[in-house]
């Protein structure tokens, strides 16, 4: 456990890429900078991890220009709603990628091919453990929250997650009756990580039962705050990343599944003996500052192993759709429901 995983890496990969494998370049680049030689921009594709990431990295001169290209079932209103809740950010002092309007006045670009915006880029490296930085950010996401409670009701966005015991339990179950098939949906590895670990995944889905995972109270939240979706600049200040994961749902599961992966992230560069340490700082440091609703705190530990278990049970999903191109984070999250009684159980 705690051993470091794919959202180890501090440092952004940003490749270099050849633009002629972009069929919307030249109109990005005139929407962006107008009549400029396509020759004189520095363009990089993102290494990140995401799967379906699509931010191009486009420098002119000084100026670096983030372009996110988004999936083409994407409304206007949603766009719409990212950039609202990013203006509004800014306006609160929270450190977030300022939206650019295209040189047709808008915040968005459509093509035939898809819908692009663009942000300005902010220059740091992802959360890597260290302890004063676990603080920083706990304060961090304190006001990242505090700001958002703030949020005009006309500006919430979408809402996330729901936490329906009953239809993760569902396909966890189908998932255990498939046993005989789960080379086949999973791989070799994955296989004997599920047979090592199933009576554990068990216990961790009837712990969650009887909780209430969807409060009536919701709130605009970051629901993916990640280690590559925190970045620490050179100044020390922390920026925020992935703004359409801000979604009005329950504070619980958002909150409690930060804490679990940034806390383990702090625990892979110290020692196992300090994990409830680690964890009571975050915690702590994040309660003092945090307004609002806080009684989820009593029960991080379950908040935070039931997102852990949707998340599981979607990747369960996908395979039996054969869609299997998260199965690599799949023992990932389930040494989550390991960490996660570990750091706050």
């Amino acid at each position: 456990m705690f051993k470091p995983d794919l959202f180890s890496k501090s440092i952004p990969n940003w490749k270099k890429t050849n633009i002629n494998k972009f069929e919307d370049f030249e109109i990005l680049v005139k929407q962006i900078f107008g009549e400029i030689p396509v020759r004189q921009l520095n363009v990089k594709t993102s290494g990140s991890l995401e799967i379906n990431s699509s931010n191009i990295l486009i420098s002119y001169e000084t100026k670096k220009i983030l372009v996110k290209k988004w999936k083409n079932q994407s409304t206007e209103k949603e766009l719409m709603d990212v950039v609202n809740i990013l203006l509004f950010l800014k306006e609160k002092n929270v450190l977030v990628a300022k939206p650019i309007k295209f040189k047709n006045n808008t915040y968005f670009l459509k093509t035939t091919s898809g819908i692009y915006t663009i942000n300005d880029f902010i220059e740091g490296t992802y959360f890597s453990g260290e302890m004063e930085q676990l603080k920083n950010v706990a304060l961090s996401i304190a006001n990242l929250n505090n700001a958002l409670l703030k949020l005009p009701l006309e500006k919430y966005p979408n809402y996330g997650p729901e936490y329906d015991y009953s239809k993760i339990k569902k396909i966890v179950d189908k998932t255990f009756n498939n046993r005989n098939n789960w080379k086949e949906l999973f791989g070799e590895n994955n296989t004997l990580l599920l047979k090592n670990n199933w009576n554990m995944i068990d216990r961790s889905l009837n712990y969650i039962k009887n909780i209430n995972l969807n409060s009536v109270n919701k709130y605009p939240i970051h629901f993916d705050l990640h280690p590559h979706n925190i970045l620490i600049c050179d100044n020390g200040s922390i920026a925020f990343l992935d703004y359409d994961s801000i979604k009005t749902m329950n504070i619980g599961p958002a909150m409690s599944f930060a804490a679990l992966k940034l806390c383990r992230q702090t625990v892979c560069i110290s020692t196992l003996s300090k994990a409830k340490y680690i964890s009571n700082l975050f915690v702590q440091e994040l309660s003092k500052n945090l307004e609002g609703d806080k009684s989820w705190i009593d029960n991080i530990y379950g908040y935070a192993i039931s997102e852990v278990l949707r998340r599981i049970s979607i990747i369960f999903s996908l395979s039996f759709n054969d869609q299997k191109h998260w199965n690599k984070v799949l023992s990932i999250q389930v040494n989550h429901l390991i960490e996660a009684k570990m750091l706050f159980n």
